[in-house]
């Protein structure tokens, strides 16, 4: 398994919480969302159809 590189994902993560203890760690905040019954902004724009986009 490749090992997560946090800096790198910072980077490109589209989260709005800049204090997040997982921010950068995106399996901890998917499992993290995933428990709380919620998406993580980087996976919220795909969950949605273009079409029903407004």
């Amino acid at each position: 398994m490749a090992e997560c590189s946090r800096e790198e994902n910072r980077k490109e993560c589209s989260c709005t919480s800049k204090t997040c203890v997982r921010r950068g760690k995106c399996c901890a905040c998917v499992a993290h969302h995933k428990k709380a019954g919620s998406l993580p902004r980087c996976l919220r724009s795909i969950a949605v159809a273009p079409e029903t986009q407004a």
